[in-house]
């Protein structure tokens, strides 16, 4: 792989010799690094037993990941709102909607694949009666060449089970969102 990058960086007349022999490295190292999710387990998302637990939707707002396009090799940024109603009182783990979105992403993908990918995961790990993604995605293919749209921001749904079949979800997911988004101006 560095050799190829270090053929490439000859090729468009890059001279240095710190760049030709230290950037492939770097470059190979990063590649690994946003592409890990593709070697490694999904992440375990433990659950437990909540004593306030009634099977009310759990929403989490502004979850952050990074993928790569598989068209152009170049990263997106994303950003994530998510919601799930339990099966009675098993919750999961705070933290663990971010793991997930951030192993689903670490693979080169379409941003559409991504929503599916992580229910999927989701709902086979914790079984809930519902869940739903909102996927923000800026393309930093489409920003920085092409039509350079920098400000343009793709936004996918995917959802299943109550979600799907229950409008009223849909509509106090929305809604619940709204406060979420309005609080997440403020940051610790």
């Amino acid at each position: 792989m560095e050799t190829g990058l270090q053929a490439i960086l000859e090729h468009l007349g890059v001279e240095d010799p710190e760049l030709l022999e230290n950037t492939p490295k770097r470059w190979a190292q990063s590649l690994e690094e946003l592409l890990k999710g593709r070697l490694e387990k999904a992440p375990n998302l433990r659950c437990f037993k909540s004593k306030a637990g009634t099977g009310d939707m759990i929403v989490k707002a502004g979850l952050r990941a990074v993928s790569l396009c598989p068209h152009h090799c170049l990263p997106y940024l994303l950003e994530a709102d998510f919601a799930y109603i339990p099966q009675g009182s098993l919750v999961v783990g705070i933290s663990k909607p971010g793991r997930l979105l951030s192993w689903v992403a670490s693979r080169f993908t379409l941003q559409e694949e991504i929503g599916p990918l992580f229910l999927q995961e989701f709902q086979k790990q914790v079984n809930p009666l519902g869940s739903i993604i909102v996927l923000r995605g800026l393309h930093l293919c489409e920003g920085i060449r092409g039509s350079k749209q920098n400000n343009s921001v793709t936004v996918t749904v995917a959802s299943k089970g109550l979600f799907t079949k229950e409008e009223s979800c849909k509509r106090e997911f929305w809604r619940l969102l709204e406060g979420a988004h309005n609080f997440s101006k403020f940051s610790l």
